[in-house]
């Protein structure tokens, strides 16, 4: 099922020596964005685009989410059909 994000017509605003849009609630929850969340700010082909950061995860953190020893079931494949090691 694909959800499209609602259209709104905004304006700039201007919040001190910055300029911003406000976004809706309803906006940052289809778009699974919350507030304080990373996200890229650019400008293609006349568009402003807003995309959220994708949290980079190391080796460390993934292995860190393995379960300990016995946790994951081994597949036979079958017997060797090469010099595959034991």
């Amino acid at each position: 099922m694909t959800t499209t994000l609602a259209h709104r017509q905004a304006s700039i605003l201007k919040w001190g020596n910055s300029q911003g849009v406000r976004l809706t609630a309803d906006m940052l929850r289809q778009a699974q964005l919350q507030v304080a969340d990373p996200v890229h700010i650019f400008h293609e082909k006349g568009r402003i685009v807003i995309e959220a950061v994708k949290p980079k995860v190391s080796l460390s953190q993934l292995l860190a989410q393995m379960p300990d020893e016995g946790g994951i079931d081994l597949v036979d494949y079958g017997p060797s059909v090469g010099r595959e090691l034991p």
